[in-house]
């Protein structure tokens, strides 16, 4: 598998691009989730990070033209200062690879598992419960990822109260790859939404 990192932008110097590349390069041919598939044979990378990025894996090129754009938010992987401000540190290889692991996850269960996952993005991107399909693919990944996962199934489970408090059971399911295709995380996703709006609806009754 050829990794190009081609494109880098909002690091500070030339030693972070270096680092940078090193780390998307070693985690992507050192993926977990890559084992017993046919690894693809080019993926370009490009890069973006700033104090507004939301991290996050665009995948939607890779079909046409075996780009991925790989958003990062600055706070992901760089410590903070102490007292809490913020400064310009060095990176954080740690938090940075976790980061990577989970995001190339994404790329891999969409772009490599084709055919076991079934990924679909225009069967779920107008829904309402687009938020909540997404947590729950990202507890999967985390889940499997396991030591190497940025978050922990605590974290999801918060994180899944704060979107619109779904049920935490949906998300144990994903974490415990209860949920492991794309179409059983559009049901699970869309069974959550539907409870928490119900949930919602009988205290506005009872008010």
């Amino acid at each position: 598998m050829e990794i190009r990192v081609e494109e880098v932008k909002g690091f500070d110097t030339k030693e972070e691009i270096i680092i940078i590349e090193e780390r998307i390069k070693e985690t992507l041919n050192n993926h977990p989730f890559l084992e017993g598939l046919t690894k693809p044979g080019l993926v370009r990378v490009w890069v973006k990070m700033g104090p507004e990025e939301k991290t996050r894996i665009n995948h939607r090129l890779f079909s046409e033209w075996y780009v991925v754009i790989l958003y990062l938010w600055e706070e992901n992987i760089r410590p903070h200062c102490p007292g809490g401000a913020r400064g310009v540190y060095e990176l954080d290889r740690e938090k940075i690879d976790k980061v990577l692991y989970h995001e190339f996850g994404h790329f891999i269960d969409a772009k490599v598992n084709t055919e076991k996952f079934g990924y679909n993005d225009r069967e779920y991107e107008c829904q309402p419960y687009r938020n909540i399909y997404n947590i729950l693919w990202c507890s999967y990944i985390d889940g499997r990822l396991k030591k190497r996962a940025p978050f922990s199934l605590k974290d999801r489970i918060e994180e899944g109260h704060d979107c619109i408090k779904i049920n935490s059971v949906f998300i144990e399911k994903a974490w415990n790859k209860e949920f492991t295709t794309h179409k059983e995380f559009l049901y699970g996703a869309e069974e959550a939404y539907k409870e928490s709006m119900k949930e919602s609806d009988d205290k506005k009754a009872n008010i």
